[in-house]
């Protein structure tokens, strides 16, 4: 308001009433021109918070950009492709002499595999074979088993 009785002052200072000023403001009266003025003190105070709002929500955008860029794009630098092997699967013919536990011990990796068991159920699984205990006396000589094994080179 003081910014605007400043203006009133000025209008009258140059020979125009308060009410020619408020009719030029579209008032017909000092309370019109007070509840103009409030209305437009509420417009801007809207028109404010609306580009707070809208500041802070580019804000949090930019900062969730930035947050993916350096987070969502990471790279392992310590395992190089010398480190990374390939899971194969290969056909392998149980011999006269062997059983289904030499087959497993032979191409079990400890390195891939929590136990020896893990691998068993794996290639149970695999064959459609019950769980390992009582699928190992299934297995004869001359069966085909379906097993899994890792190496270093692509395929």
């Amino acid at each position: 308001m003081r910014g605007q009785g400043s203006r009133v002052s000025f209008a009258v200072a140059d020979g125009i009433s308060r009410n020619e000023y408020y009719k030029i403001r579209g008032c017909g009266s000092a309370s019109e021109f007070r509840r103009y003025l409030s209305a437009s003190r509420a417009k801007r105070q809207r028109q404010l918070r609306r580009h707070c709002i809208l500041l802070a929500a580019a804000a949090a955008c930019i900062v969730l950009f930035i947050c993916f860029l350096v987070f969502g794009i990471h790279s392992d630098a310590s395992s190089s492709d010398s480190d990374r092997e390939f899971k194969y699967y290969t056909s392998v013919t149980v011999g006269s002499e062997q059983s289904f536990d030499d087959v497993i011990d032979q191409y079990y990796d400890a390195d891939h595999y929590k136990s020896r068991n893990a691998y068993a159920e794996e290639v149970c699984d695999i064959n459609g074979l019950y769980s390992y205990p009582a699928s190992a006396e299934q297995i004869r000589p001359g069966d085909h088993l379906i097993v899994a094994y890792y190496s270093p080179e692509f395929h």
